[in-house]
This record gives C-alpha cells, structure tokens and sequence, in this order.
C-alpha cells in the first residue's frame, strides 16, 4: 500500500478490502499462537493505515468501508487478546481523525472492547506524545474505559480518565516503549 504504483488502476474501497484482509489473517495468526500456549503480541496497530494511502495517492479520506472485514478482525482481536492502537499520527498527515476512526472504535466497544492503546507513532522527537489527549478524549467518547499500556512485556489496562500514560508505564510508539 505504501507505494503509488500499487493503486493504478484501483478504487478506495479495493485497496482497502485487500489490506483489512491482510490484516484479519495476521489476527487470526495471534488466535493460533495464543491457542498453542503463545501470545507475543498485545496490540494491533494500523487497523486502517491504508486511509493514509488513500488521502495520500487517491484524494480521498473517508472511513474505511466494509464493516463485515473491520468486524471480523475486531472480534478476533477479543478472540486473541488484542486491543486496537489509536494511532494520531493520521492528523498530522492531513486526516480527519485517528487511525482507526471513531466508528470502528465504537464497534469494538459494541463487540464487548473496553480498552484501547494509544500511539503518537512518532519518528522524530517534536511528534512524540502528539494527539494523546486528542485521541483520550475520542476513545472515551466512543465508550472506551480503559487504556492498555506495555511494560516488560506484559500488557496492563490503567483508568482511560488519566490524561497522560502514568511515567513508570512508558508511552508506546511503534515497537519502542519509552519509559522513565
């Protein structure tokens, strides 16, 4: 999806069936792994990355479309233990909202999701933290009562009502988790 090439010929909606399908498949990976004694992944980051493209090569930023894929991959999420990302690096690129949008957020809650993580996927120092209140502030707006943090490994849920990660539990961004 990151490269124009790939969207000649394409609608919105095309290459946004093709990525929710690739990224089912990787969910319904953590499922298998959690079931065979293994669970090395907390968190689902860029459930709806593919908007970024779609601004970015066709125009066009508008949800994601196709609610039977986002529900499977919500429901297989809680299936395996993963909470979604909020990620605001979307409003700094020109988006509407964070990745992924309120309406997917409100569905996870729907589906029985209560806690969400949150990423500024920051790649230089200026963005780091950039949109978390933001980002709070929507997530409790869509019925999210509990954020998931990452320390040592091991995923934990604090009050979503805090307005910054407590600094003994670090911010998450991308891979990295920084800590005190």
């Amino acid at each position: 999806i990151h490269h124009r090439e790939r969207w000649a010929g394409h609608t919105a909606a095309e290459m946004h069936r093709a990525y929710l399908g690739r990224v089912l498949e990787a969910v319904q990976m953590c499922v298998r792994q959690k079931k065979s004694g293994g669970n090395p992944f907390h968190i689902l980051g860029h459930l709806d990355l593919v908007r970024r493209y779609s601004k970015r090569f066709l125009q066009i930023d508008e949800p994601l479309g196709h609610p039977d894929l986002v529900d499977e991959i919500l429901r297989t999420c809680l299936e395996a233990d993963l909470v979604p990302e909020i990620n605001t690096s979307a409003l700094r690129q020109g988006l509407a909202e964070p990745m992924p949008g309120g309406a997917a957020i409100r569905r996870y809650v729907e589906l029985g999701g209560t806690a969400v993580a949150l990423g500024s996927d920051a790649h230089s120092v200026q963005d780091v933290g950039a949109g978390l209140q933001q980002a709070s502030a929507s997530a409790r707006r869509c019925g999210i009562t509990r954020q998931a943090v990452v320390k040592n490994g091991h995923m934990e849920t604090l009050p979503l009502g805090r307005e910054e990660v407590p600094r003994e539990c670090g911010i998450i961004e991308g891979e990295v988790i920084h800590g005190p």
